[in-house]
């Protein structure tokens, strides 16, 4: 049965670009917090579908729900290769994040930005050069097992993002 997005938030992939030679992407800011909830349609900027798609169920670290995508290779749909991207989204809202998530370049420092139009905004997910499977995280290092036996390891700032009482 369909599901219905009838009073759902799209949410949408807005930017995709390269840091260090490491695909990034970033996703529309949103404040709304919707009656019914949000949804993302996993296609790139230009629209274009690759049969991206969430198998792996999602996480929270702190405040970011993380979510795994996989885009398999379309010469051969049976095998278990392709890429995909780790996704920090704000699990309330749906959109990005109001800081940076991943050290994409290993400096210590979680500012890597895109830029869309003249404004840059922060990295919302971090491309993987092989098929990823459900991220684990140790302390502060998020590690990536791959289908092609490898692992891509970053920090993440999920030091910042705890859960903490908030009062007045």
């Amino acid at each position: 049965a369909a599901v219905s997005k009838t009073g759902l938030d799209k949410i949408k992939v807005i930017a995709e670009a390269q840091i260090g030679g490491t695909p990034v992407r970033g996703i529309e800011e949103s404040h709304t917090v919707g009656s019914a909830g949000w949804y993302m349609d996993l296609l790139p900027p230009d629209g274009k579908p690759a049969g991206e798609r969430m198998v792996v169920p999602n996480q929270f670290r702190g405040t970011a729900l993380i979510g795994t995508t996989r885009i398999p290779d379309t010469e051969d749909i049976c095998s278990p290769s392709g890429t995909g991207f780790v996704m920090a989204i704000n699990p309330f809202t749906g959109g990005r994040l109001s800081g940076g998530f991943f050290d994409i370049d290993g400096d210590g420092k979680f500012d890597e930005t895109i830029t869309v139009g003249d404004t840059q905004i922060p990295v919302s997910g971090v491309g993987m050069p092989s098929g990823p499977n459900d991220p684990t995280f140790v302390g502060e290092l998020m590690i990536v097992g791959l289908d092609d036996a490898s692992e891509k390891t970053l920090k993440t700032n999920v030091g910042e993002l705890r859960p903490r009482r908030v009062s007045p």
